[in-house]
């Protein structure tokens, strides 16, 4: 078969069919990317579950808690949703410009020498980069809070004045503003 004629882009046996286009706002995380990626692994741990019964000729085992995608059930699969969406972000991040960083980008509109159109393209690649970041720190933050509160969480039901201290105390990574 000649490589040319091949189409990268046809749908897999197995894969998910549902695509939806997400729009990433700044300062603002997107409800929707997280019922998106709910949705997602709640297919795929479905069919994972499936296969697994069926190679041992059993019927799929019931579901002992339910998944919703509109909201988080499971923290545990919640901070499975939050790695996922952090990948997605970064994944993004690394595979979709040119550059790297934003003060590349930044340094390049130094330049009085570039045309109108770089410059243009330029400004629009760092606003896309400035919201992917805005969102991914987001999402780690979430994480992190998370992953304290089901830690603290872990030797019963979680006092509300516990909660409340994880909840108001400062995120290393939000109070310096850098990613972790």
């Amino acid at each position: 078969m000649n490589k040319e004629n091949v189409n990268n882009n046809a749908p897999v046996e197995g894969d998910n069919k549902v695509s939806k286009v997400i729009k990433l706002k700044m300062g603002r995380l997107n409800e929707d990317m997280l019922a998106y990626l709910r949705m997602t692994l709640i297919q795929k741990q479905d069919k994972e579950l499936a296969d697994a019964a069926k190679e041992a000729g059993e019927e799929k085992p019931a579901d002992d808690e339910l998944l919703l995608v509109s909201s988080p059930v499971d923290p545990m699969f919640e901070l499975h949703v939050l790695a996922t969406g952090i990948n997605l972000l970064e994944d993004l991040l690394n595979s979709r410009f040119k550059t790297k960083t934003l003060e590349e980008d930044e340094e390049q509109l130094k330049d009085t020498n570039i045309s109108w159109r770089l410059r243009f393209a330029i400004n629009h690649r760092l606003g896309l980069k400035r919201i992917l970041l805005s969102n991914l720190h987001i999402l780690k933050v979430l994480a992190h809070l998370l992953a304290h509160v089901q830690t603290e969480a872990e030797g019963g039901k979680l006092r509300r004045d516990v909660y409340k201290k994880i909840y108001m105390a400062p995120v290393e990574s939000q109070e310096t503003g850098k990613s972790e």
